[in-house]
């Protein structure tokens, strides 16, 4: 039964009982006393069906249908509860002893005789007001009293009653106790721990007193009935299997308490009362001038609130950053619906696993940095058995579908074991429209490091990624430093990844070729070859991007039209020259003017003369041929001996 279910039925049962209390005080004084609940139930049952239809459909004859149909069930509980109730109050009244004592003829002592009269007048006789005032008093000390609960507890009641009947008000009290405890702890806005904790605590506190109540009242009851059946000599087993049955109760209890209960509670206290210290913290910030919104860290409560309100703060914003390791699903869930509403595109630069893979869905497009990761796995929650983490899973599901994920992609990723991750390819995520883009991080602010990473920090990760600023580091700390500061500047700024990738390529750049003429005759060798690969492959693509890397140098341009192995092959080259560069010896001219000779046999005229212009007094229409001729000097030193060729690169880096 769902709460809001609960709640009604809650609620209905209540109505009915004051409904057929009010009718109960009525009739009671114009009909037989053991037909007064049937009477009352049946003007309760009629009141609250009239009410009712008027309520639900302004007197249509569906509407009181309806209405009869939902408080049948819960009258006849009502019926059942004030029948009980007059029952017991009958026999009480039957057993009641008379307050005038009864006349011992046996006896001649005046003290003990009753006036003649059929009214004795206290006033007339003191000593008969005394007798009266004491054996009121007995009664009152000795005679049971007539409330259920405690007549109950000391097990007055037949053993059948408290096994059957008992039981089954129980059940209805703990219904009722956890429909109240719904309505009244169940807030608007949805997932609110303190309301939670305080709604789990309350309901296992009203089990335990309904349990010891129910465990005392029927264990007293079974002793009774054993008593009876011992003096009327027979058998007491269906005592003993009440007792049986209470013990076997108890322990299930304590073992539902100790495997959902326990841990709800213990769960639910800390995110509540103690900040949720399982879930890391989490930092909001503003990127690109008010235009990009980073959430990094854990998906905690009342982050969607920090969210609605920034936002409110920031209209501008278009784009939400994740970098998230997960949270509370629940929260997710609030976040989720924030970024559909709003209609904002979401973007993960390093990794968003979990439930922040939820709240990335939400988004209208979904972007996904080169080498970063979503995560998958399925919900879990201590406490909650298997039938409740999937209908956990469902509702995740559910939002994930609305988003247009494939069906069985999500079936896959639910399924993984809470304990484990499943981070799909980028194939698999586009195939299954969990992401609609694989991006290098143009045209998005940078993210992923919202804690303000110090300058170790900054070290440690560039140094691992990328060989040549571990190579720089060494050969050139004052470099490198200026290389992590200028990082981190630039991430504390917010700065697009574009701006700071060019930032650092500036840095890396002037420190390279400030260190290729001392880089090892092996290094420059390769690097002629790379060099006339690069040239070749600009060159049948388009010359005038060759012409600008040969007689300019490179641009993010030219950088793009290069094939991605010969880009790699450049990184390796750079890293070896800053890892070798030392002084080298000075070559000689006349070595030098013996080299080029050489080189020049190898080239057709046009080709030394193209090559020997100034690049800036070269029309457009001949640049093809001077990346030609440029390319065929690089064959040339290329074919050359590697110290040879090694002195040509040097005579040519260094600018001589």
């Amino acid at each position: 039964m769902n709460p809001g279910a609960l709640a009604e039925f809650a609620g209905g049962l209540l109505g009915l009982f004051l409904i057929t209390s009010l009718w109960s005080l009525i009739v009671s004084h114009l009909v037989p006393r053991t037909a007064v609940p049937v009477v009352a139930s049946t003007l309760s049952l009629s009141t609250a069906t009239i009410l009712g239809g008027y309520s639900f459909g302004n007197g249509g004859a569906p509407a009181f249908a309806y209405s009869f149909g939902l408080y049948l069930f819960p009258q006849v509980i009502v019926l059942a509860i004030f029948w009980f109730r007059h029952q017991s109050a009958a026999a009480e009244t039957q057993d009641e002893p008379a307050l005038v004592p009864e006349q011992n003829t046996e006896r001649t002592d005046a003290h003990y005789q009753t006036p003649p009269s059929s009214q004795v007048d206290a006033d007339e006789h003191p000593e008969y007001r005394k007798n009266v005032r004491e054996l009121v008093s007995e009664k009152d000390r000795l005679a049971p009293r007539s409330n259920f609960f405690a007549r109950y507890w000391r097990g007055e009641f037949p053993l059948a009653t408290s096994y059957w009947g008992v039981n089954f008000l129980v059940n209805l009290a703990v219904v009722a106790l956890a429909a109240t405890l719904t309505a009244l702890l169940s807030p608007e806005e949805g997932f609110e721990p303190t309301s939670l904790f305080w709604f789990i605590f309350l309901l296992w506190l009203g089990i335990a007193v309904l349990l010891i109540w129910q465990v005392v009242g029927l264990w007293r009851s079974a002793r009774h009935h054993a008593e009876r059946q011992r003096q009327a000599k027979r058998t007491t087993f269906w005592a003993g299997a009440a007792q049986l049955a209470a013990v076997l109760g108890v322990l299930q209890t304590i073992g539902a308490f100790s495997q959902s209960g326990a841990p709800q509670i213990k769960e639910m206290y800390k995110i509540a009362f103690e900040d949720d210290p399982d879930v890391p913290p989490n930092e909001l910030k503003l990127l690109g001038g008010g235009t990009e919104l980073s959430v990094f860290g854990g998906i905690k409560y009342g982050l969607s609130n920090d969210v609605e309100q920034l936002l409110r703060a920031a209209p501008g914003v278009t784009v939400i950053h994740l970098t998230s390791s997960g949270g509370r699903i629940a929260e997710a869930g609030k976040l989720f619906k924030i970024v559909r509403d709003r209609g904002l595109e979401t973007y993960v630069s390093n990794e968003c696993s979990s439930a922040c893979t939820l709240v990335f869905a939400a988004g209208t497009r979904r972007s996904l940095l080169e080498g970063a990761r979503l995560g998958y796995h399925g919900p879990s929650f201590p406490g909650l058995d298997e039938a409740e983490l999937r209908a956990f899973a469902e509702e995740w599901a559910k939002m994930y579908r609305e988003t247009g994920l494939n069906r069985n992609f999500i079936d896959r990723a639910l399924a993984v074991s809470p304990e484990t991750m499943w981070y799909p390819s980028a194939d698999e995520l586009l195939q299954a429209n969990a992401i609609t883009s694989v991006v290098t991080g143009e045209g998005f602010a940078l993210s992923g490091h919202e804690t303000g990473p110090s300058l170790a920090a900054i070290e440690r990760e560039m140094r691992a990624a990328n060989g040549v600023i571990d190579a720089l580091h060494l050969t050139s700390p004052e470099t490198a430093r200026a290389i992590y500061t200028t990082t981190r500047r630039d991430i504390l700024a917010g700065k697009p990844q574009a701006q700071l990738r060019e930032d650092v390529n500036v840095l890396i750049s002037k420190a390279i070729a400030a260190n290729l003429a001392r880089a090892d005759d092996e290094t420059l060798a390769q690097y002629a070859k790379l060099m006339s690969a690069q040239y070749s492959a600009l060159n049948a693509k388009d010359p005038a991007l060759c012409f600008q890397y040969a007689a300019v140098g490179t641009n993010p341009k030219v950088a793009s039209a290069l094939p991605p192995e010969l880009l790699a092959l450049e990184v390796k080259l750079n890293e070896r020259v800053l890892r070798t560069a030392s002084d080298q010896p000075f070559f000689r001219p006349e070595d030098n003017d013996a080299a080029w000779a050489l080189i020049f046999e190898t080239m057709t005229a046009e080709q030394v003369e193209v090559f020997s212009l100034d690049p800036a007094n070269i029309p457009s229409e001949r640049y093809g041929q001077y990346c030609a001729a440029a390319i065929a000097v690089l064959n040339g030193i290329s074919n050359l001996g590697t110290g040879q060729a090694a002195m040509l690169m040097r005579q040519m880096f260094s600018g001589h």
